[in-house]
Order: C-alpha cells, then sequence, then structure tokens
C-alpha cells in the first residue's frame, strides 16, 4: 500500500520507467532571522542606496536547504532512489518575529532493479516531464533553489525629482537596479548549486517577487562585532553589533528562485517512428 500524490497518467508513465512509488514525503523548516544592519554608508540618508539584505536572505536559503534535507532523509528511510513532484510551499507570518519557514513535499519512488542511492534526487519535475527527460538522453542532477533580498531607499535628488515632475511618467531607476541585481544574484546562486551537483543546465527556472516596505538601522563606521552569550543572542543564532546609527526606511526585493538541475546521461533507446495510414471509405 502507498500513498502519493500522482495522477493515474503519472502512475501510468512511471510504471513505464520501471519506477514503484513508495509513498509521500514532506520537510520542514522554519528559522527566526537574526539582526540586519545596513552598511555604514546607509546613514547618509541623502543618498540614493541599494544593498543586499545578506541574513534575510541566509535565512530563507537555510530553511529551504533544512526543509529539503528532511525530506530526503524521509525517501531515504523508505529506500527510495528519487523524489519526482516536489512542490514548495514559503510563509513569512507572524507565528514569530522574524520568522521564516519553507514546506517541501514530493512522491518517493525506487527504481525496479536498481542498486539503492545513498542519497535520494530531488526534482520538482512531473512524472510526465520526466518521462520526457530521459527519453531525450537527459537525467535530473538535483532540486535546486535559491533566494536574494535587496534593500533599495531613494536618495534626496530622486525624491525632489518626482516631487517635481509629478505629472510625468519617469522610470524610478534605483527601484530597477535594485530588482535586476536580485534576479542576478538569485540566478547566480541556482547555477552554482547545479554545478556543484553536476549539472549541466537547470530546467523549469520559476522566479518568483515579493515586495514589502521595511526600516533598518545603519551599522556605523568603526563598528565592530563580538560574540555574547545572552538568551536574546544565543536565541537568534548571531553576534550582535554594539550599536546601531540612525534608521533607513525603504523597499525590500525578495526574489525566489528554485528550479531541477540536469545532467547528460547515456543515450536511450527511441521509440520507432510509427506509420500513420489514412484509410478512405
Amino acid at each position: 500500500m502507498f500513498t502519493s500524490t500522482l495522477s493515474v497518467p503519472e502512475l501510468a508513465l512511471l510504471t513505464d520507467l520501471q519506477a514503484v512509488p513508495l509513498t509521500q514525503v514532506m520537510g520542514v523548516s522554519v528559522q527566526q532571522i537574526g539582526w540586519q544592519y545596513l552598511p555604514p554608508e546607509a546613514q547618509w540618508g541623502g543618498s540614493e542606496l541599494f544593498c543586499e539584505l545578506d541574513r534575510i536572505g541566509h535565512a530563507w536559503d537555510q530553511a529551504r536547504r533544512q526543509a529539503l534535507d528532511r525530506m530526503a532523509a524521509e525517501a531515504l528511510a523508505a529506500q527510495a532512489d528519487a523524489v519526482v513532484g516536489v512542490t514548495l510551499e514559503r510563509g513569512e507570518h507572524d507565528l514569530g518575529r522574524r520568522t521564516v519557514d519553507f514546506i517541501v513535499r514530493g512522491t518517493a519512488i525506487r527504481w525496479a532493479g536498481a542498486q539503492r542511492a545513498n542519497w535520494p534526487v530531488l526534482t520538482d519535475l512531473s512524472a510526465q516531464d520526466y518521462w520526457l527527460l530521459q527519453r531525450a538522453g537527459w537525467a535530473p542532477a538535483g532540486f535546486v533553489g535559491s533566494t536574494a533580498v535587496y534593500f533599495v531607499s531613494q536618495g534626496f535628488s530622486t525624491r525632489w525629482r518626482r516631487r517635481r515632475q509629478f505629472a510625468s511618467n519617469q522610470e524610478l531607476i534605483e527601484f530597477s537596479d535594485a530588482f535586476s541585481a536580485a534576479r542576478h544574484a538569485a540566478v547566480r546562486q541556482l547555477r552554482s548549486q547545479a554545478d556543484a551537483a553536476g549539472g549541466d543546465g537547470v530546467v523549469g527556472v520559476a522566479l518568483q517577487h515579493s515586495l514589502a516596505s521595511g526600516s533598518f538601522k545603519t551599522a556605523q563606521v568603526g563598528m565592530w562585532q563580538r560574540p555574547t552569550y545572552s538568551p536574546t543572542t544565543i536565541g537568534m543564532g548571531a553576534q550582535a553589533p554594539m550599536r546601531g546609527a540612525d534608521q533607513r526606511s525603504g523597499l525590500v526585493i525578495t526574489i525566489q528562485a528554485a528550479g531541477t538541475a540536469i545532467r547528460r546521461a547515456a543515450a536511450v533507446e527511441r521509440y520507432p517512428p510509427q506509420q500513420t495510414l489514412m484509410v478512405s471509405r
């Protein structure tokens, strides 16, 4: 007896690939975000600023990685070789202040007659896409995902120009640049993960973004960090800066990217072409 998220056509295709569905698997991780400070130059409020919020992005990446690892551990316990149809759900809610989470689900499968894998291959491909991929001579190398979080704040000159030309169309170039920088950072991380997994490319890449207003303290020049052992710092898992300068408000851009890394596999036998005859009466 097995449970799965597979549809009837997907089950039929996996059977054609000599794959046996085992069970549904899931992984969850909830992360609390540590203290995030802007660079020292952010204290000059009259200047334009966009920068990466690395601590927030790292919390997203760590939550995703741990959730995927826990799902893979469940699949390994079921003696699976792969997990197909991986779905990724993320949340940012009031469960706790500055808290993010990932929930991943999929169906564990086993290849008939294959040796047990040391670690199952994860993919968000459907059974149909998996079937087509193998027929084309490719194989999934693993699930890859990344998050890039950027902060952008307008300078005095931009704000003044917007007030003077409020009736005219005008591009907010600093927001455009921040979006582009966040996207490039997310894709760069995907490429790095795919390369580490031995992949030749990434398919099915999904890019999603979210916007939110935010206010962060700026680090002062000469500010240094030291490890502290207060319950608050230990609970946040971060080093606490000695002090912060004035706050800076702006827009927080979050780019989430995910896909399946693939590699070239041995050539497979293609189905022979079928001849179709048109019969008229």
